[in-house]
C-alpha cells in the first residue's frame, strides 16, 4: 500500500523541515482505520479526516496519494502524484520555497 511505503519518508520530513507546516488529509478511508494506521506506523504531522471528500474534490485529488506543496501565500506551487522518499521530498520543498 504506497501509504505504508510513504509515511516513514514523510514522518522524517516533517521532523527535518521544521519550518514546513505537514498535515495528511484522509481521504476515503474511515477514523478507526486512519487511528489504527497512525499508532502502527507513527506520525510527526497532524492528519485530519475529509469523511465526505470536499477537501479531495476542491484539490482534484484522483487517487492517493497525492501531495499538494503550497507556499505561504497559499497556492499550490507543486503537485506530486505517488508514494514519495525522502530525496524527493527534500527536492520538492525547495522548490516550493524558490517559487515566485
Amino acid at each position: 500500500m504506497p501509504c505504508f511505503e510513504e509515511q516513514a519518508a514523510l514522518n522524517a520530513a516533517a521532523r527535518t523541515f521544521g519550518e514546513v507546516q505537514f498535515i495528511g488529509v484522509v481521504y476515503e478511508d474511515d477514523e478507526a482505520r486512519t487511528q489504527a494506521f497512525l499508532a502502527k506506523q507513527g506520525s510527526s504531522y497532524p492528519s485530519l479526516l475529509d469523511p465526505d471528500g470536499r477537501t479531495a474534490i476542491a484539490y482534484g485529488v484522483f487517487g492517493v496519494p497525492e501531495t499538494f506543496f503550497i507556499d505561504g501565500a497559499g497556492r499550490i506551487v507543486e503537485k506530486y502524484v505517488g508514494p514519495l522518499n525522502r530525496a524527493t521530498i527534500a527536492s520538492l520543498i525547495a522548490r516550493a520555497k524558490g517559487a515566485p
